[in-house]
């Protein structure tokens, strides 16, 4: 079962969050608020336990954040999707919008510059 919405759809409907980034005021949202306003289906009773969200950049860079990860550790806190800087507009040469997971200890791996959308699929049991 797989459910997908764009990145962009429901970000100003969302709280934002002003943080710093590489020493400059950024505003973004967080990756769980956006999730949680999107709303999920759990048709089976433990679906979310099984979640995984695959977040895309245009040009298919894609990396990989489990329900658990995001809801219960401080990963999901500091996973944020920028899309101003210093009060101005990220622009699409600056890659906006930016999905920037803040909590990994190798930084990068899972910034995705460019995010055009975020899919959510429930694992099958083995």
């Amino acid at each position: 079962m797989a459910y997908s919405f764009p990145a962009d759809v429901r970000m100003k409907m969302v709280g934002i969050t002003t943080a710093v980034i590489a020493d400059v005021s950024s505003t973004a949202v967080n990756l769980t608020d956006l999730i949680a306003e999107a709303g999920l289906r759990n048709d089976a009773a433990g679906d979310f336990k099984r979640m995984v969200f695959v977040a895309a950049a245009k040009d298919g860079y894609a990396v990989t954040f489990s329900w658990h990860e995001l809801f219960n550790t401080p990963v999901g806190e500091n996973a944020l999707i920028v899309y101003e800087c210093d009060g101005e507009p990220l622009s699409a040469e600056d890659g906006a919008p930016v999905l920037f997971s803040g909590a990994d200890i190798m930084a990068a791996p899972r910034h995705v510059k460019r995010l055009a959308r975020i899919d959510v699929q429930v694992l099958r049991p083995l």
